[in-house]
């Protein structure tokens, strides 16, 4: 099963990630994985050093992010972000990427809901045990 519904259901997946500043752009849903293409909504990065706002794109990359599962189903987020070019002469950042929404930690290869849910098992139970039951339901 590949492909899914287009715009107006993606409203269902936008409400399942709670990831405010994301716009889903396709779906793809595979018999033991979904993942979700998406990218920011912002058309602008403000940099991190002085503060000058950047229409300026540099490039884009994708990062990919682990999401809870769904119906026994693993979840990525491809995440289309943009990279851009400090349009401040005295600047020392000459590139810089743009922040993503608060559900995203820099840096991070899972949302921030995932992030939480294995820390709370490995707080729970011992390391080996977590390490088990982290691959069932992850």
């Amino acid at each position: 099963m590949n492909g899914f519904a287009k715009n107006s259901e993606y409203c269902f997946f936008n409400t399942l990630l709670q990831l405010p500043g994301i716009i889903i752009n396709d779906v793809h849903v595979e018999e033991s994985r979904i993942i979700i293409m998406a990218q920011t909504k912002e058309k602008y990065g403000t940099c991190p050093l002085c503060g000058k706002r950047s229409h300026r794109i540099h490039s884009v990359y994708c990062r990919t992010l682990q999401d809870l599962p769904v119906c026994a189903r693993e979840v990525f987020i491809k995440l289309q972000i943009k990279k851009f070019v400090c349009t401040n002469p005295r600047c020392k950042k000459k590139v810089f990427s743009q922040r993503l929404p608060s559900g995203i930690r820099r840096y991070s290869r899972r949302t921030g809901r995932a992030e939480e849910q294995l820390t709370q098992l490995s707080l729970e139970v011992s390391g080996r045990k977590g390490s088990w039951i982290s691959k069932l339901i992850c």
